[in-house]
């Protein structure tokens, strides 16, 4: 394998040497290269449990320690929602899950006026102890600011959606660096876990 191509994970790749899971930078390249046939092109962002990468076919790539959020992307592929970005792929390599997921546009945490929706939702729930999709949609049905907001129907169909995965218990389902904004102009959700 060429210099290169080893580059283009070994920068980010510590980040899973602090947990003790260091994959073998080689192997990985070859085997994003096998499943996706596309390479890294650069890191976008990384989180409690993983990193996400911007890859050469437009799509991105999560790479992962959390096993419940291959899960959900396994049952979302199964079960696909217009308000959810598309699950591509996800597979299990050792103690590291991969995840491919269609890459939104903008973010609506570059949006005030959309963040100001979601700040307020999760203001509500957290004062009512409410963490899971039934909860939340209570909430939309019975407080009449989020329930005439034009957001309103799209988190209601998304929530809706997500109370049909009775076997994981869900706990970041609205979060506005989660949302994404579609190349059609929609909103999406994704990172559910």
């Amino acid at each position: 394998m060429n210099w290169y191509k080893l580059a283009q994970t070994t920068d980010t790749l510590d980040y899973f040497a602090e947990l003790d899971i260091f994959p073998d930078i080689e192997k990985t390249n070859s085997l994003i290269q096998e499943k996706i046939n596309a390479r890294i092109l650069g890191e976008i962002g990384r989180g409690d449990n993983g990193i996400a990468y911007d890859m050469s076919n437009g799509d991105v790539l999560k790479i992962t320690t959390n096993s419940q959020e291959y899960k959900i992307a396994l049952y979302l592929m199964q079960n696909p929602n217009k308000y959810i970005a598309e699950y591509k792929q996800a597979w299990q390599e050792g103690d590291l899950y991969f995840i491919v997921i269609e890459k939104l546009k903008d973010m609506v945490v570059n949006h005030p006026m959309i963040v100001s929706y979601f700040e307020d939702l999760v203001k509500i729930a957290k004062q009512k102890s409410c963490f899971n999709p039934s909860c939340f949609l209570e909430i939309l049905e019975n407080n009449s600011y989020v329930n005439s907001h034009p957001y309103t129907p799209i988190v209601k169909n998304y929530l809706d959606h997500l109370t049909d995965i009775s076997s994981l218990k869900l706990f970041d389902i609205i979060n506005p660096a989660n949302i994404g904004i579609s190349k059609d102009d929609g909103l999406k959700f994704f990172d559910i876990n």
